[in-house]
């Protein structure tokens, strides 16, 4: 009996820490983002958030109702980073890599005014980046999967976004990561966003550890999933073995639990 009260006990305690953490991370999630909205860099993602929610005929209730709010949770360093970095600069291209509804290629396009490339393995997304293909100048899109695949367009790129893909990439990383390394310019820059396993927690639906991903291989199933969340370590070491050293480091509140940002250049 006093056995199963302590229990009780513990699972209460534990619930209330719970609860607590995540208050208060939703709490200093708030206060990062009002700071952030404040800037002109994020009143430019809403303003392309804005015309992303009404083109024609697109109607994705989805996008309006929840994930036009909840994106920028995930990289909210990067608008400014990439304003920062490439002031003054002349960018000619931008590839966007799992693109999504296109709300940081579109920022791209407004605040540089280079061509724009983007691809994603997923259709449903792509009508989205389809339709402003069709209304952009310079506007380039294209189903693929670059697991698999090479990269659609062999062109070198000033910009490469690489936001909320890495998790779930199916193979091992590193073979993707030196696609995406030997596609940037010498100078350029991939901007990367991935959530953070200290906080997420580690996820082993598909495998318990890096070394279990297999590597590249047609005819092996395929999921649209989180399939790995990395810790900072492993993150460090697979985008060191691609090729990259780090410009910049910091992180994105996320909706809960928070998501590294990065600024990556070539070795």
């Amino acid at each position: 009996m006093i056995k199963s009260a302590l229990e009780e006990v513990f699972c209460l305690l534990k619930k209330i820490y719970e609860n607590g953490k995540f208050s208060y991370r939703r709490a200093r999630r708030n206060l990062i983002m009002y700071k952030r909205s404040s800037n002109s860099w994020m009143r430019e993602i809403h303003n392309c958030q804005e015309k992303i929610s009404t083109l024609t005929p697109f109607s994705n209730k989805h996008y309006k109702e929840t994930y036009r709010r909840l994106e920028p949770l995930f990289w909210s360093s990067i608008p400014e980073w990439i304003a920062r970095d490439n002031k003054g600069r002349e960018v000619k291209r931008s590839l966007d890599i799992g693109c999504g509804y296109g709300t940081l290629s579109l920022y791209v396009k407004k605040v540089l005014n280079c061509d724009i490339y983007t691809t994603d393995f997923v259709e449903g997304y792509g009508k989205v980046p389809k339709l402003l293909s069709d209304r952009e100048s310079n506007w380039f899109y294209k189903v693929s999967n670059i697991e698999l695949e090479e990269l659609p367009w062999n062109l070198k790129y000033d910009i490469i976004l690489f936001t909320e893909v890495l998790e779930h990439l199916n193979f091992y990383p590193v073979p993707t990561l030196k696609k995406i390394h030997d596609a940037l310019a010498d100078r350029g820059r991939l901007y990367l966003s991935t959530p953070d396993a200290a906080q997420w927690g580690r996820l082993t639906k598909y495998y318990s550890d890096l070394e279990q991903m297999p590597l590249p291989e047609k005819g092996l199933p395929i999921v649209d999933d989180h399939v790995y969340v990395y810790t900072k370590a492993e993150l460090l070491q697979v985008l060191s073995k691609a090729g990259f050293v780090i410009e910049r480091f910091g992180y994105s509140p996320g909706e809960v639990s928070r998501h590294f940002n990065f600024t990556l250049k070539k070795k």
